[in-house]
């Protein structure tokens, strides 16, 4: 997607490692890790109280 974002706006994506150095630290925190807990903490929670 961020490729085919790229090309319509006519950009290139970075070469430069830092970028995506933060691309991924970025990708951890707001996709990876929230899905985590949520798995740990419906593991740690009654059903009937996940379902509210």
């Amino acid at each position: 997607m961020l490729l085919a974002l790229c090309r319509c706006a006519g950009r290139r994506l970075p070469r430069d490692l830092i970028p995506w150095g933060r691309f991924t630290v970025a990708a951890f925190f707001w996709n990876a890790l929230p899905f985590a807990l949520f798995a740990v903490a419906q593991q740690s929670v009654d059903s009937g109280m996940t379902a509210c």
